[in-house]
């Protein structure tokens, strides 16, 4: 398990020496979907396929009537991972029968995919284009957090987002883009998924600080990908790690931290104990929903 966590930390990483901040690309760039089923990539995964739309494995590829160019290698990964397991077992009347058991800690594999790019045969008109699976109105309505005027915040205490109005911004994406950093971090109130970084002593500049800053930044780049909107460029934005993020490539320890546990489109809480033995910057997947719909489990 801890194989895939460091490949995911190097790709990560080698983005950012490269000068490319994953998570400040266009919609589009991080709305990768799978080239056969159509369907979106999530989570992690939006920032380890950032800037091609369309993967598959090599044989998605030569099941839609195309084929890998010679001398390609998978450029891309897609991570997995399950609680739940299935065992086949002996009953006391000698039959097989399937059990399925959760887990103490996640199953985690991952698996080789190419984009469209490294291949030929596949006509792009036949795959579609990747559509915005929400409006903005729609993510905040579902979800229904408090708001109320002020300066772009998010109170703790209150449990409440204030925000100005919207001609307050230079365009309605910039609204949202603020709204969405605020929004994120209101996932991390202790009635949802009680992060350190929110309910906790917090000092600014401070690693949990900085470790939910990068929550609500990369919360914000997915909701914007989901919802079909650019972030918008910051003049001063830099491809560096925030205080208290590893940029080591040899540290052990995970890169950021987040719930322990997202699935099955529920708000759930979790402990917030340093010593939790799940690497956490893999489920970097805020509650924020549509409907029963978990936006960024995989």
């Amino acid at each position: 398990m801890s194989k895939v966590y460091e490949m995911v930390r190097e790709r990560i990483l080698s983005s950012l020496s490269s000068g490319t901040v994953p998570w400040r690309q266009t919609w589009q760039s991080l709305s990768p979907a799978n080239v056969l089923t159509g369907r979106p990539y999530r989570g992690i995964n939006r920032l380890l396929l950032a800037g091609h739309t369309h993967w598959g494995t090599y044989k998605q590829i030569k099941d839609l009537g195309g084929f890998v160019r010679k001398g390609e290698k998978a450029s891309g990964m897609v991570v997995y991972w399950s609680f739940e397991e299935t065992r086949k077992l002996v009953d006391d009347t000698g039959e097989e029968v399937l059990v399925t058991a959760r887990r103490d800690r996640p199953l985690v594999r991952y698996y080789p995919v190419f984009n469209l790019s490294q291949c030929e045969g596949i006509d792009v008109e036949v795959v579609g284009e990747v559509e915005p699976i929400a409006s903005c109105e729609e993510v905040i309505a579902h979800n229904h957090p408090t708001v109320r005027p002020g300066e772009p915040a998010y109170l703790p205490a209150a449990d409440v987002i204030t925000m100005p109005g919207m001609d307050r911004f230079q365009s309605p994406e910039a609204y949202y883009a603020a709204f969405f950093h605020e929004m994120t971090h209101w996932t991390g109130h202790a009635s949802r998924l009680n992060r350190p970084g929110i309910t906790g002593p917090i000092r600014f500049g401070s690693e949990p600080y900085s470790r939910e800053e990068l929550t609500a930044e990369m919360g914000a780049a997915f909701l914007a990908a989901m919802t079909g909107i650019d972030l918008p460029v910051l003049d001063n934005a830099r491809p560096t790690s925030p205080a208290g993020c590893s940029t080591s490539r040899t540290a052990r320890q995970p890169m950021w931290s987040g719930p322990r546990e997202m699935h099955s489109g529920r708000r759930t809480s979790c402990s917030g104990r340093d010593n939790d033995p799940l690497p956490r910057f893999f489920t970097l997947f805020v509650s924020v929903r549509l409907g029963s719909r978990s936006l960024f489990t995989d």
